[in-house]
């Protein structure tokens, strides 16, 4: 066993895979930028447009079918993703940010009315609802632990380490599964705005964080 686990580490994924959905080749760097100021060969627009934004342009969607197509299709663990937010008043519930074939990040999580994600049939939600008419400045990160929300720089809600209890004899409980692969194969779903949008494949410490949306 000894000499096949070293020589796993050696071993990548097969060709035209990426199962652990990695972007970049080198760990612990910024591995994607998008400040929508101009046009950006990589960003196919789907009646979206660019308007005047948090800093220089952004992006802005109008509706369910108005979205943008980014060339990956999303970041597994461990990622931190960084965006700037501003939605119009009134979207309606289930109202997308982000999506893939795998996951969708929601602006309105169901009727809860709270940011969150939904994947392989489960829906959460951070219990924080994004203001309108506003910019906020948003940071996502996921381990293969779970979950965590900051808003303006300071942590907000980390889904991690939650269980379930069952109303049975023997009060079973059973461990959520919290974690996210960040969808990034379109922006989009929602009436608002989403500007300088970074993507690290690590794990951003709180004060590295806490100086993102100063460092604009």
């Amino acid at each position: 066993y000894e000499d096949f686990d070293q020589q796993l580490k050696k071993i990548g994924e097969g060709p035209s895979t990426n199962i652990r959905g990695k972007i970049g080749k080198t760990a612990d760097t910024l591995v994607a930028t998008f400040n929508f100021d101009s046009a950006d060969k990589f960003i196919h627009l789907h009646n979206a447009k660019y308007v005047k934004g948090y800093k220089g342009r952004a992006l802005y969607f109008s509706g369910k079918k108005s979205l943008a197509t980014l060339p990956y299709q999303e970041i597994g663990y461990d990622y931190t993703v960084s965006f700037w937010i501003n939605p119009d008043a009134n979207n309606a519930p289930g109202s997308v940010l982000f999506s893939s074939e795998n996951a969708v990040v929601k602006l309105k999580q169901s009727n809860t009315g709270n940011l969150g994600f939904s994947r392989e049939g489960y829906d959460y939600d951070f219990g924080y609802t994004v203001p309108e008419n506003a910019w906020t400045h948003i940071v996502i990160t996921g381990t293969n632990k779970g979950t965590s929300l900051y808003v303006n720089g300071k942590l907000q809600k980390s889904l991690a380490d939650d269980w379930i209890q069952f109303a049975d004899k023997k009060k079973t409980k059973m461990r959520k599964s919290e974690t996210l692969f960040f969808p990034m194969q379109t922006i989009g779903g929602f009436h608002g705005k989403i500007d300088e949008l970074q993507v690290w494949n690590k794990i951003l410490s709180d004060k590295e964080i806490q100086h993102l949306g100063t460092d604009l």
